[in-house]
């Protein structure tokens, strides 16, 4: 099962921020399936469903923008060691509060 860490400011697992199209995909061992999310989208976005992850480009030369995560059978992601999918929304809070800054807008 892979776990992909989720590291602000830098990537998830081994999708990093400002990487380019072709770097992504070596790096990912699925093959994308490419989608125009948006009309005004300057970049298709590489759609890696089966590991829950889409990735976005902008630029002048596609480079990674950001990446959603989404949950995927068989995968998990962790952000500092805490399960984000894959535990009580609860919990998730109390292990990041541990490690970070949180700031609570509603219970």
């Amino acid at each position: 099962m892979p776990v992909y860490e989720v590291e602000p400011r830098e990537g998830v697992g081994p999708v990093r921020l400002g990487a380019s199209r072709d770097d992504v995909r070596a790096a990912v061992p699925d093959p994308p399936e490419p989608f125009q999310k948006g009309a005004l989208q300057r970049y298709e976005v590489d759609a890696f469903d089966r590991l829950g992850l889409h990735v976005h480009y902008a630029g002048d030369m596609p480079a990674v923008d950001f990446v959603e995560a989404f949950p995927a059978d068989g995968v998990r992601f962790t952000l500092g060691g805490v399960d984000l999918f894959g535990s009580p929304a609860a919990e998730v809070v109390a292990g990041l509060a541990e490690q970070y800054a949180v700031a609570e807008e509603e219970e």
